[in-house]
């Protein structure tokens, strides 16, 4: 693995990303019971990240494997026409998410589930 300008632009682009996306969890979803539960969440979730990355830069196994298999899961079809289809959709995704996420959290839906 060489260590050069990409390397090092990989590792603060995926380092900020991480950063902000803990953040994020933690500020949208952290209480004093659930903290280690959102952090492993939100680790969990960002993991693929790094791993691609050190799969570009030292291509073995089993970074091979997990790439392969990363590549095999995500769908051939490219939305290039309609761009804000694509984010539109990612966006909705988001803050459906999000918004049962919350409803979760703050127990809203507890009094209509226990009937």
């Amino acid at each position: 693995m060489t260590f050069d300008r990409a390397l090092l632009r990989d590792v603060v682009v995926i380092g900020s990303d991480g950063l902000l996306g803990i953040l994020g969890a933690l500020l949208l979803f952290a209480s004093s019971d659930g903290l280690w539960s959102i952090l492993l969440g939100a680790f969990g979730a960002m993991l693929p990240d790094p791993l691609h990355t050190i799969h570009a830069h030292f291509p073995h196994e089993p970074l091979r494997s997990l790439q392969r298999f990363h590549r095999w899961i995500h769908t051939d079809k490219r939305i290039k026409k309609d761009i804000i289809l694509g984010v539109g959709s990612q966006i909705a995704l988001v803050a459906v998410m999000v918004g049962l996420a919350m409803m979760a959290h703050y127990g809203v839906l507890d009094q209509a589930l226990a009937k």
